[in-house]
């Protein structure tokens, strides 16, 4: 597990720049917080949603479409902390 600032503190738009402080912090693994970067969640949803469609060019995952070693899921993307409190309230 790392620190994601929820907000980064560096973005194109500066209205996007979060704060470097503890209101700011989010519990992220390594791999989500490397491919997050300096974006918003928002933007960082965008880009999980479309990982299968960039799959979709790869012949290695045509193939094993074909033989039912892939399955394709489309769902929406939500992430852990948007579904907390609704597990609290089961």
């Amino acid at each position: 597990m790392q620190v994601d600032h929820f907000k980064p503190l560096h973005a194109w738009n500066t209205e996007d720049c979060g704060a470097d402080n503890f209101d700011n912090l989010m519990p992220a693994c390594r791999s989500c917080n490397h491919y997050k970067r300096a974006h918003t969640l928002e933007l960082f949803r965008e880009y999980i949603y479309e990982i299968p469609k960039k799959l979709k060019s790869n012949y290695i995952y045509k193939i094993g479409l074909i033989y039912g070693n892939v399955i394709e899921n489309e769902k929406p993307i939500k992430f852990y902390f948007e579904t907390y409190n609704e597990d609290d309230n089961k």
